[in-house]
């Protein structure tokens, strides 16, 4: 295994992280048997990178961490899909359980109208 930054080699089974970074235009440099991994939440609604991300995985084995993404890329046409179960490992922990953890809320992600809406609910209660 080879991890590389925005480097594809020719001769390798590549996968493709954050496909809706990656401009249409440089498919042509995309080796066939790439594998496309999404991260994003597509299902929720339409988002501007969305588009990007069907061109992307409709042209490549995709794999994704959600279900109902599986699902509205079925339902967008989007057929070679797989299934990708993230899980967790308690030896992944790097920080210690009596480290004082001064974060009440993290959001990973983009703020969508569910999540700011959270937020305002969150911050409405001081």
């Amino acid at each position: 295994v080879h991890a590389n930054d925005n480097t594809l080699m020719p001769d390798a089974r590549n996968i493709m992280i954050g496909c809706h970074h990656a401009e249409p235009d440089s498919i042509e440099h995309v080796p066939a048997d790439t594998i496309i991994v999404n991260t994003e939440q597509i299902h929720v609604d339409e988002r501007e990178w969305n588009d990007r991300i069907y061109f992307w995985t409709s042209r490549f084995e995709t794999w994704d961490y959600s279900t109902r993404n599986l699902d509205k890329l079925q339902r967008v046409g989007i057929r070679d899909t797989r299934y990708l179960k993230l899980g967790f490992h308690p030896a992944l922990r790097r920080i210690p359980a009596d480290v004082d953890q001064d974060i009440d809320v993290l959001f990973y992600g983009s703020i969508g109208p569910r999540r700011q809406a959270v937020l305002d609910a969150l911050a409405a209660r001081g």
